[in-house]
Formats: structure tokens, C-alpha cells, sequence
């Protein structure tokens, strides 16, 4: 918290107004002296495009793979551009990656883990620029992406009732990867889980490119009011809060929204014990469409190689929101039994 303080305290000298834009923390060290805070300054200018950007920075996904391993590298790049995909930005991204190592040689390897990721995805146009790593001593990786468009893009806000919200693709893509790690380390049979998790790190490797240029196909131009009738009006990513996304998406919207099913790569998912059993990286991408126009991107979608689902519909404007839960779901104990999952619910 002292070093964020500082961190604040210390813009109060800028020459300019700055915008705090994003905050977002991990814990990784217990040592005061590898503690850091990372602000990436960001200039800007009045053009013909939007400019939009993001960081984000882990460990890795997966504790069963080193942090510097390509796959690691690639789903920690695939995590920070989801926020970049969602408002239907597809291409030409520049990304200025924030990692670290313990030893030169796994520096080296993370390097070559990045050159790997820009080769292998070289149809989406990714700039990397390299300013070195971090120097904190700990296992770090990430990036800070920019990226542009010439359309309008979808806000918060712009739900309206009646829409059916899309979800991209099944969920749960973490707990797996925990159950596996635990029951590694507990010498326990892991088998059952081998295919499962294979499947999560095969899934969260494949950026949401797609998405992106569906999403895009159903914006109107810079400049242009965004037509309930024609365009998408909002959309989320919905990777580390998962189903509790929805629950955002309602109180910014002030409305309840009406939820009929939950669909989980593999119905063990809901039985793992963790906080959220819901969660991913580089995860499902949420997204709103009024009556008509949700048929066209489900197919859309399906074509893409995609397994969309309506994770919700908006119900009605409300001034407390409230996550309508079909009966069917109380299956799901970790919805409705024990702490809340949701802050306000009822089964209906």
C-alpha cells in the first residue's frame, strides 16, 4: 500500500493533468524490497481513431508450467489484449511487455518465448518493443498493448432490456489447473484431469482474434450513434471474475438480469474447490445483442470454431440489481449454498 501511496503522491509533480486509467495488482513476494508498482504513462491526440490500452501482468496460469515457458508467455500476452478484443480492435498491436526472472538465462528464455508468440500469431500484426525486464528479482510476465479502430465501441452501459448477453465460448478454464497442481502435489491420481487441462492451456493459447473481428463487424463507424437494432452495446471479458462479470454488467446497468444456464468446459468444474470456480485467463468474451441480432452472432461465432451460449438476458431496469437464477441451477451449490457468490440473487 506505501508503494502505491508513493506512486500517486509522486504524479502530483506532472506538469499535466494525468487520468488514472487502471489499477491492478498481484502478490508474488512477501520481501518489502521486491514489492514494485509499474505506471505505464500514456500520451494522446485528437485524431480519427480511438487508441485504447491495457496491462496486465502474472506469474503464470498454470504452476505446473515455468513462467518463461512459450505457453505461459503467449496466454499472459492473449490476457492482456482479451481487454483490446473486446471492443472489437483486431490488429496492428503494439505491445511493450513487462517480465521478469530470477537468473539471465530465464530472462533469455522469455525473450525467446516472445519472438516465438509474434511469429506464431504474425497474421494479427504484433509490434513487440522490448524496453527490458523489470529488475524486481521476481517471476513475472506480461505486457502493456495498444491498439486502435476507426469504430465506435461498446460501453458498459449499454444494456438495455430485453438483450440477450453471449457468451463465446464454455468456462471455467482455472479451477482444473488448480485441481491439478493440488492433487500433484498431494501425490494423488491426476488422470481423470490430464485431458481437461491440456484442453485449458490449448484453449487460453489461441488469442480471441475471431471474436474481435466479429465484434467489430457490428459496430458503426467512428462518430456514428450505435443502433440497438443493428450493433452490439456492450461487451466484457470476462476472465478472472467469470459469471460475476454479469453481476457488474447489472449494477452499472442498474437492471436485473435473468440467468437459465451455466456452461462449464466439463461439468467437474463445478465441484473443484476454489473461490471462483467460474474464472479464466484469456477467457470468455461477453456479449450484448438485442432480439434478432443475437441469432446472427451466435452463428457467426459457431462458424469461428466458437461454442457460444446466452449466459444471461436483461430482465428490467432495477434499483437494486438482482441475478435471476433459473431453479435448474441450484445444482450448482457453490451459487447458493455457503458465502455468496452472487452479492444479490434470487431463484426464480
Amino acid at each position: 500500500m506505501d508503494v502505491l501511496t508513493n506512486f500517486l503522491q509522486s504524479m502530483e509533480d506532472a506538469k499535466t493533468d494525468v487520468v488514472v486509467g487502471k489499477g491492478h495488482t498481484i502478490q508474488l513476494s512477501r520481501v518489502p524490497e521486491e514489492t514494485l508498482a509499474m505506471g505505464d504513462f500514456i500520451g494522446h491526440s485528437i485524431g480519427n481513431l480511438w487508441g485504447l490500452a491495457n496491462n496486465d501482468t502474472i506469474s503464470t496460469v498454470d504452476l505446473m508450467l515455468q513462467h518463461t515457458h512459450k505457453f505461459a508467455v503467449a496466454i499472459a500476452m492473449n490476457n492482456t489484449l482479451n481487454d483490446l478484443f473486446i471492443f472489437g480492435i483486431t490488429n496492428d498491436f503494439i505491445l511493450y511487455p513487462s517480465y521478469d526472472a530470477r537468473t539471465d538465462d530465464d530472462i533469455e528464455i522469455i525473450r525467446e518465448s516472445l519472438k516465438w508468440y509474434a511469429e506464431t500469431f504474425i497474421e494479427i500484426g504484433l509490434e513487440i518493443r522490448d524496453l527490458g525486464h523489470l529488475n524486481t528479482n521476481n517471476k513475472l510476465v506480461g505486457t502493456t498493448a495498444i491498439g486502435f479502430t476507426d469504430n465506435e465501441i461498446p460501453i458498459n452501459a449499454g444494456l438495455i432490456p430485453g438483450q440477450k448477453i453471449i457468451a463465446t465460448r464454455t468456462i471455467g478454464d482455472l479451477a482444473p489447473l488448480n485441481e491439478y497442481l493440488i492433487r500433484n502435489a498431494l501425490d494423488e491420481n491426476v488422470e481423470e484431469l490430464e485431458h481437461l487441462r491440456h484442453k485449458m492451456i490449448a484453449t487460453m493459447l489461441i488469442p480471441n482474434v475471431e471474436a474481435a473481428r466479429i465484434i467489430r463487424d457490428f459496430l458503426p463507424d467512428k462518430g456514428d450513434p450505435i443502433d440497438p437494432k443493428k450493433h452490439i452495446t456492450a461487451t466484457r471479458d470476462m476472465s478472472c471474475p467469470g459469471m460475476l462479470d454479469l453481476e457488474e454488467l447489472a449494477e452499472d446497468n442498474m437492471c436485473d438480469i435473468r440467468i437459465d444456464e451455466i456452461n462449464f468446459h466439463d461439468e467437474i468444474i463445478p465441484s473443484i474447490e476454489v473461490t471462483n470456480v467460474t474464472a479464466g485467463t484469456n477467457g470468455a468474451i461477453l456479449i450484448a445483442a438485442s432480439e434478432g441480432l443475437d441469432r446472427e452472432i451466435m452463428a457467426r461465432l459457431d462458424d469461428a470454431g466458437y461454442e457460444p451460449w446466452y449466459a444471461g438476458t436483461v430482465v428490467c431496469r432495477s434499483e437494486k440489481p438482482t441475478m435471476i437464477l433459473d431453479s435448474n441451477l441450484k445444482k450448482y451449490e457453490f451459487l447458493t449454498l455457503g458465502k455468496r457468490f452472487f452479492r444479490n440473487y434470487k431463484v426464480a
